[in-house]
């Protein structure tokens, strides 16, 4: 009996109750909505009187009545009968204008006359009559509603695989382990984005990714905003129980039509050739489309299935962000504690799954306690794979699965270690290996082309290591460390670590400290020489007996004297040793503070490690976002026990730990860094706390530093300290107030109205406190001395929000003001000021120098005696930048060139050389004559000491060509016959010349005309200096109008300063040739000088060879390519049989994009079929780069050398054919090997 035939006999079967009932549902399914059923009475298979039996209500405020039967005979009559009833408003108290249609539903047959005169009866009132019978509505149930027809007939028409969107959210939701679909959608916007791009655009997409990532929720999203744009599709969801959807798929997609199937899983679809055969069946009008999920490590073994049909579009998603998983609770759970929160990151690692759990627990049981310890959690997590174990009733199934856990993964080609594994766990080999494929089958375990086994999950692992250690005890961890430590030591720690974590309990701890303290004893007993790593490894399950023997290590040590300084570096990152890395470990434990007294007495033997102690004092045991919980009793401790250590401030490195700490621990805002997962790490910004620590351990720094201002051999130390003060708007008034207290007392009574450095400090404070509204002392005016006074007027303050030229010509008018009754003795003394000022705060010399120069412009302007006081000046040897330039143009127009030269030559002094050079610069033209031409020459012949400078404009050597015409020709050749130390004279004077943007640049040739070759070696010894100095090549080009042999020239050069090995500068540019009008002809050139120079090094030839035909934007149809793509042809053409030279121009094809590089490759299949020299040719870059995984980027490749199949037809072929395909086999080799390796080293 078919399925239809069954439907149609129990039909037949029911009474008028059920019948109508049945018919109800179906209405409802088809999408009649509001319906009120008069005819049947609730909770009973009995039917009452009325007319109509149903009726729907519809938007208009029309109505549809229902009748139904399951009389046989006379139907017609019956029909009849109960449609004029339905039309007496005596009966139905409904008007015939109202009712909009009448459904009359049946068991019987009528016959087509009978039809139409019911039509025509209902016709005549404008009525519309739908008759359905029993054949209609059974061909209905067996097609399209297969739930109702399993509802009310007990009919099983498909395997209950094909679902609603609605089932299959109810029965998604229901299972345990997965994350609710109906909570809100987050983070996924840009994936959400991809798919739905990718459905429009592809039959086929996979969204892969590892368990709990989210993709089914994602997918989810997706078919619903797919099927909101194209309302026709109609989505089926495909959630697999093993059996065959055959059947279904015949049923649910019987219609033409277009389908979107979303298949769960896919990887565990048993029917998924069977529903991707659906995509070929676009001739007979079923349109279909097909998203899935599909676990990683099964995403290559999906994918070879949907490639024998289509190519499918990946999608991969990742874990979620610890912030991303904080806000999901945050916002879904209203959890901000921010513990909660830590502890709920820290369980769910990524995967929303678990944080929905773990926050939903934590929500109802409203105590931390809930989440500490995760074993129900996870226990309700893994149900099902607990029970999948517990089935197999061996417990050498989840033994197996702990020791894949515990290391990772397995080699299963690597036979001594299954072998030692074996011995461990008391297995057989051959046994282990089934139950590896059998873990495999059951996806408790990942298994990688029968090359490695490995547990992907890390939640899992973790889990299946509980159960296996601790919950089972069948697995010996001791057996396991024994065997892999300390080959393995950091993931034996991560493994224990894991432990402890999830599974914090009394149990736990208990079973890992025997287990780790039998081998510790074991170890120790045996004098084996793992000891000492192995305690310093696990010094957290003997805590006494690891600080015993470190402290022991350390009173043996000698003692260093100091060697070094106490500067400190912020790029300091050297490993500290073994046991201070293990006494770090001790910051979370009761024993803190003894092993930072251990390190203390570290550093008094160990001096010259200062930076390190340092180091990690404020990172380690310093300021972080959990400090203010524990009342800052860490930071107590550190400033008490320095004190004390330091020995009432007399031993040096202590005292200076001191303060070098407190300037640390002084600020008002940190940063500290934490490792976050496998490979991650969070920077927390902190904000202190105004609690009782926080003051204290100020306090005890300020009191302290009070007294060390006592001594002189630190006061400028804290003098130093207190110049690092920077007040943060953000911190606790609190806070503010008591260091505002101390500074102010150190102040008052520390510190020295009269000295520059004091006054300097004060002021600073006090504008520093005043930005957030405190006023730290009242007589901040009693600070200025004088050397202050000239400080403040040479640098100049520009008030907040102050136009700066307004402020400029306010700074000029104070110097003005402030130097109008100045003496010659006074500005002697002003320019010994500024030496101190300047020598005192260096970090401030460019407002120095700039405050200088604008005294010299007031001098000018009031017309001073400007002769004298550059003399004093100049005589005071002062290290500033000052520009000469207006000094010396004043001084020419009011003593005159003699005189002027006289003063600057008069004696030694910081950059003489460049107030020469403006002397020469600034003399008028009618005023030069041969002296100074000669005098110029010799001012750049001779060697310079100047340590700073500016670019030196040559421009004016033009006024010296009226006396020699060669001017700038032998001032070049001087230039170029400086030594070494004169490389960087020769660079300030030659820049602006090979400028492209001076006047100078634009009449170069010309000032060089007959003298080229000068102008040529100045071109390449600037390359030297500055290789991006042509970054453009414009001046080889324009170069290449007088004299094209530069071009060999300059590739001579680029061998000459690269070596003749390795082309190590990406300055080169051998590209700008192409765009020329005599391009061919060079180009020629080029590649045969190239060709001639590298015979010996034919991996430098090719990168030279690249370096020609490179261009990092080339468009497909640009003159460029095809100026390339002709001279390559041309080239091939007529040097078909010159071996070496077309092996060389395929370094160059070999960088081309793949379209490019196969047309040049068949064409030079035309001009010789050699396979000999086919083989040698490179069809690749001779290097490359990726970034993230190497797989695109090999699949890239094997898609190009799959590519060059098409033109490798015929016998003449045949092993450039085989050649190719050898290439794709070993690429195919590395594929493999690289997913392999991703395999085993993704977590």
């Amino acid at each position: 009996m078919t399925k239809l035939n069954e439907i149609q006999r129990k039909i037949l079967m029911m009474n008028a109750a059920n019948f109508q009932k049945l018919v109800d549902t179906y209405l409802v399914a088809t999408g009649y909505r509001n319906i009120t059923s008069l005819g049947s009475v609730v909770g009973s298979e009995s039917t009452r009187k009325g007319t109509p039996d149903a009726y729907f209500v519809l938007n208009n405020g029309k109505y549809v009545f229902v009748e139904y039967t399951v009389q046989k005979e006379g139907l017609y009559k019956k029909i009849r009968s109960d449609l004029h009833k339905c039309l007496d408003e005596t009966f139905t108290g409904i008007e015939r204008a109202k009712i909009q249609e009448i459904i009359y539903c049946h068991t019987a047959q009528l016959y087509p006359k009978e039809l139409e005169e019911l039509n025509y009866l209902l016709e005549q009132h404008n009525i519309r009559l739908r008759i359905i019978g029993i054949d209609q509505l059974s061909q209905d149930l067996y097609q399209k509603y297969p739930r109702i027809a399993k509802e009310f007939l007990n009919v099983n028409i498909d395997t209950g695989q094909i679902v609603t969107m609605e089932d299959f959210v109810s029965i998604y939701d229901k299972n345990a382990m997965a994350t609710p679909l109906g909570i809100n959608f987050h983070f996924r916007e840009e994936e959400l984005s991809s798919v739905l791009c990718s459905l429009q655009e592809n039959d086929v997409v996979t969204v892969s990714g590892k368990a709990g990532t989210g993709k089914t929720r994602l997918v989810l999203e997706a078919c619903r905003s797919y099927i909101n744009a194209n309302h026709t599709t109609k989505l089926l969801c495909v959630k697999n129980n093993g059996q065959s959807l055959y059947e279904d798929l015949l049923v649910y997609l019987h219609e033409q039509g277009d389908y979107l199937l979303l298949i769960d899983d896919a990887n565990q679809t048993t029917s998924l050739d069977i529903i991707l055969e659906y995509l070929h069946e676009k001739d007979s009008g079923k349109r279909v489309k097909v998203i899935a999920t599909v676990r990683d490590y099964a995403l290559d073994k999906v994918l070879e299935k949907v490639e024998e049909h289509t190519i499918a579009k990946q999608i991969k998603i990742e874990k979620l962000k610890d912030e991303e998983i904080r806000e999901i609770v945050s916002k879904e759970f209203n959890i901000t504690n921010s513990l909660y929160l830590e502890r709920i990151e820290s369980i769910a690692q990524g995967n929303p799954r678990l944080a929905v759990m773990a926050a939903s627990i934590a929500k109802r049981e409203s105590t931390f306690e809930s989440i500490s310890d995760t074993t129900q959690l996870l226990d309700q997590y893994f149900t099902n794979i607990r029970k999948d174990l517990d089935d197999l009733n061996d417990n050498n199934f989840l033994k197996v699965a702990g020791i894949i856990s515990f290391l990772n993964n397995i080699n299963l080609n690597d036979t001594e270690n299954l072998k030692s594994l074996c011995k461990i766990s008391q297995i057989n080999e051959d046994v282990f290996n089934s139950i590896i494929t059998r873990l495999g089958e059951l996806e408790i375990v990942d298994i990688y082309d029968n090359q490695v086994a490995k547990v992907s999950d890390q939640i899992l692992s973790t889990y299946l290591l509980y159960l296996s250690i601790i919950d089972k005890k069948i697995l010996p961890l001791s057996a396991l460390i024994d065997k892999y430590f300390p080959e393995m030591k950091n993931r034996i720690v991560e493994t224990v670590n894991s432990l402890n974590n999830h599974f914090n309990s009394q149990r736990t701890h208990r079973m890992l400290e025997a287990e780790i303290k039998a081998l510790w004893n074991h170890y120790k007993g045996k004098n084996d020489s793992r000891f000492e790593d192995y305690m310093l490894t696990f010094w957290i399950f003997n805590k006494t007996e690891t600080l015993l023997y470190i402290k022991q290590c350390i009173d043996d040590m000698e003692y260093e004297p100091f060697e070094n300084n106490f500067i400190i570096s912020n790029n300091y990152s050297n490993e500290p040793p073994p046991i201070i890395q293990t006494l770090i470990q001790y910051r979370y434990t009761d024993e803190h503070l003894m092993a930072l007294d251990l390190i203390f007495d570290y550093l008094s033997k160990k001096t010259n490690e200062f930076q390190l102690i340092y180091s990690i004092i404020v990172k380690k045991f310093g300021i972080n976002q959990h400090s203010h919980r524990r009342n800052y009793f860490v930071q107590n401790y550190v400033i008490s026990r320095l004190k004390e250590k330091a020995n009432n401030w007399s031993d040096e490195i202590l005292t200076m730990m001191f303060i070098r700490v407190s300037t640390h621990f002084l600020k008002y805002s940190f940063e500290h860094t934490e490792a976050k997962g496998y490979r991650g790490i969070v920077i927390h910004n902190i904000t202190l706390i105004a609690n009782d620590g926080c003051i204290e351990y100020r306090t005890k720094i300020w009191i302290n530093l009070i007294e060390l201002l006592n001594a002189n051999k630190y006061k400028r130390e804290v003098i130093h300290l207190l110049n690092a003060i920077r007040i943060n708007s953000d911190v606790a008034q609190e806070i503010i107030e008591i260091d505002k207290y101390y500074i102010a007392k150190i102040i008052r009574e520390k510190l020295n109205q009269a000295s520059f450095e004091h006054c300097l400090l004060v002021n600073k404070l006090f504008k520093s406190f005043k930005r957030v509204g405190i006023k730290l002392i009242d007589d901040v005016e009693s600070y200025q001395s004088d050397r202050y006074k000239i400080y403040s007027i040479i640098k100049g303050e520009r008030k907040f929000r102050e136009d700066y030229r307004e402020a400029e010509e306010q700074k000029r008018n104070s110097i003005r003001e402030w130097i109008k009754d100045f003496t010659l003795i006074d500005f002697e003394k002003l320019f010994e000021d500024i030496r101190y000022i300047h020598e005192t705060i260096e970090e401030e010399s460019y407002e120095i120098v700039d405050g200088m120069n604008k005294l010299f412009s007031v001098l000018i302007e009031v017309q001073a005696d400007l002769s004298e006081i550059t003399k004093i000046y100049l005589n005071m040897n002062l290290k500033l930048d000052v520009h000469p330039n207006q000094i010396i143009e004043y001084l020419i127009t009011t003593q005159g060139l003699d005189q002027t030269e006289q003063i600057i030559r008069q004696q030694d002094y910081y950059n003489k050389s460049n107030w020469l050079f403006s002397f020469f610069s600034l003399i008028p033209k009618n005023q030069i004559s041969q002296k100074y031409l000669d005098s110029l020459y010799k001012h750049f012949n001779e060697p310079s000491t100047d340590s700073t400078g500016w670019y030196h404009d040559l421009s004016f050597l033009e006024n010296y060509m009226q006396i020699d015409g060669n001017v700038f020709v032998n001032v070049t050749e001087i230039l170029l016959q400086g030594n070494e130390n004169e490389k960087r004279k020769f660079f300030l004077c030659m820049s602006l010349i090979f400028n492209p943007h001076t006047e100078l640049r634009k009449k170069l040739f010309s000032l060089f005309n007959g003298k080229l070759s000068t102008l040529k070696n100045a071109y390449f010894e600037m390359l030297k200096i500055d290789s991006y100095r042509d970054y453009d090549s414009s001046f080889l080009i324009d170069f290449m109008k007088y004299d094209e042999s530069i071009l060999f020239d300059y590739i001579d050069f680029q061998f000459s300063v690269n070596g003749q090995y390795y082309l190590q500068s990406d300055s080169i540019n051998l590209n700008f040739i192409w765009p020329l009008e005599n391009y061919y002809n060079l180009v020629s050139k080029a590649f045969n000088y190239i060709l001639k120079k590298t015979q010996d090094n034919i991996f430098l030839r090719g990168q030279y060879i690249d370096e020609l035909f490179k261009f990092e934007e080339i468009d497909e149809n640009s003159r460029l390519k095809n100026n390339q793509n002709q001279w390559i042809k041309d080239y091939m053409k007529h040097n078909r049989t010159a071996e070496e030279a077309i092996e060389t121009l395929f370094y160059a094809v070999a960088s081309f994009d793949n379209h490019r590089k196969k047309e040049l490759i068949e064409y030079w299949l035309m001009q010789n079929k050699s396979f000999e020299l086919f083989e040698k040719l490179n069809f690749q870059p001779l290097s490359g780069s990726w970034s993230g995984s190497e797989i695109p980027w090999l699949v890239q490749r094997r898609s190009f050398y799959e590519s060059l199949r098409p033109i490798l037809n015929g016998l003449d072929y045949l092993k450039h054919r085989q050649h190719i395909e050898e290439i794709i086999s070993e690429i195919d080799k590395r594929i493999q090997k690289v997913k392999l390796e991703e395999f085993v080293n993704d977590y």
